[in-house]
């Protein structure tokens, strides 16, 4: 995640992961929603100050990584880093993200890709330049892929393989393209924005790309490819605030999680190959005021739909995000403390 001069990227990336103001805007911008007679949000300020996130215009000073194992969480933070966050882990508990570094040329940091072995270690892995990067996807065998900005400001794809970094750009794309995950088949998942400003998903399969689209859908967002081939995200359509879903076989199926309220508002960003899902939902009451903290639930899903709620013990209200999960069901994500969020909005 970047900050400061370097909003552009983050404004890009960060799109795919981060719900907590996106769904409050959707759900109350809907016009099927039970919020609809409110006013929506203003959209996002992409000029915010420096140290603030752009899509949510919300300080992340502090904000740490943690694994979850077994109903353990432990704190992942790199050291001396203004922000580290956890994108992804693979069956071999080696992990990938992204850390700030507040001594960087910009004045809210420089953005470096992380690695983190099963032993705990650290490694900084940034695309040769050096440019801000950011990792997001590992599989088994150790390919990673991710995103970082060239000098002209362009957003690209990345494939790193055997310590070989590969730029990927979607055919099509006009100012970015971003690879989210590579599972152990070489099936990368990714997206782009083409030139008419419409963010589009992709699959990229033997160097062949293959858009997908929820039908009727005005936005699909494909965050995580399992060995399977099952693709989870989300989708927004005419009717709600938004929808997870699962991609098996060429078929949609909408995913998402149920309260006392009915559905709610869901994205899906992870699934592994037991067919468990992690993500996020909009914890709405079915009838009156808005509450007063945002009521973005972390969950894990099993393949029976059973549901756990996710919260780490030390983070602030609904500041937990899980992110990812391997198939022994480890979690990694990001949380900050009350302390840590109480800059945001």
């Amino acid at each position: 995640m970047i900050l400061a001069d370097s909003t552009k990227f983050l404004r890009r990336a960060m799109a795919a992961i981060a719900a907590v103001v996106f769904f409050t805007a959707l759900a109350l911008a809907s016009s099927e929603s039970v919020w609809a007679q409110a006013p929506p949000d203003p959209p996002p300020d992409e000029s915010c100050p420096p140290r603030i996130m752009v899509d949510f215009c919300r300080d992340v000073r502090g904000s740490q990584g943690f694994l979850l194992t077994k109903g353990d969480f432990t704190t992942l933070a790199f050291p001396g880093a203004t922000l580290t966050t956890l994108f992804d882990i693979n069956n071999r508990g080696q992990m990938v993200g992204t850390y700030v570094d507040a001594q960087g040329p910009t004045r809210g940091g420089f953005t470096h890709g992380l690695a983190i072995d099963k032993d705990g270690v650290f490694t900084t892995i940034d695309v040769p330049g050096p440019l801000e990067t950011e990792i997001f996807g590992i599989n088994d065998r150790g390919q990673m892929v991710g995103a970082f900005e060239d000098t002209s400001g362009i957003t690209r794809g990345f494939l790193l393989d055997d310590g070989v970094f590969t730029p990927i750009d979607a055919p099509g794309a006009a100012t970015e393209t971003v690879l989210f995950e590579i599972n152990n088949r070489g099936q990368i998942l990714g997206g782009y924005v083409d030139a008419g400003g419409t963010r589009r998903s992709f699959v990229l399969e033997d160097g062949v790309f293959t858009d997908f689209a929820f039908p009727g859908a005005s936005r699909t967002a494909g965050f995580d490819i399992n060995d399977r081939s099952q693709i989870v995200g989300f989708y927004i359509d005419d009717v709600g605030p938004g929808h997870g879903f699962l991609l098996d076989k060429g078929t949609f199926i909408t995913i998402d999680i149920a309260d006392d309220s009915g559905p709610q508002p869901t994205q899906i960003f992870a699934i592994n190959n037991r067919g468990q899902m992690a993500g996020n939902f909009l914890d709405l009451p079915a009838s009156g005021p808005l509450p007063d903290v945002e009521p973005v639930r972390q969950f894990l899903r099993d393949s029976k739909g059973n549901v756990t709620m996710i919260d780490h013990p030390e983070a602030a209200p609904n500041r937990t995000a899980a992110l990812a999960l391997n198939d022994r069901g480890d979690i990694v994500g990001s949380f900050q403390t009350n302390d840590q969020a109480a800059g945001g909005r």
